[in-house]
């Protein structure tokens, strides 16, 4: 399963270095703002083609996007697994 939480916030990574609003994104991207913020919180599925869209729009590779997408999910999983051994 591929983590949304982690695709939306290396978007929104790459959005604020571009010093792009997310009407700027969704613009280049042919998207609504809102679409852009709920991709950003993890809330909204996308498709390979919109992807594609927002990378275009990002001026990113696709795969530079979904590697940072990967980088910051395994960071999620590293975190939860040290907070569940602290419980325990």
């Amino acid at each position: 399963m591929f983590d949304l939480v982690a695709l939306g916030a290396a978007i929104k990574r790459m959005r604020i270095h571009a010093r792009m609003s997310q009407q700027e994104l969704a613009a280049s991207a042919g998207v609504h703002r809102t679409y852009v913020s709920d991709v950003e919180n993890g809330r909204r599925n996308v498709t390979l083609e919109i992807l594609y869209r927002i990378s275009v729009g990002l001026d990113v590779k696709l795969s530079k996007l979904t590697g940072m997408a990967e980088v910051l999910s395994n960071r999620n999983k590293e975190a939860i697994d040290v907070a569940e051994e602290a419980s325990n």
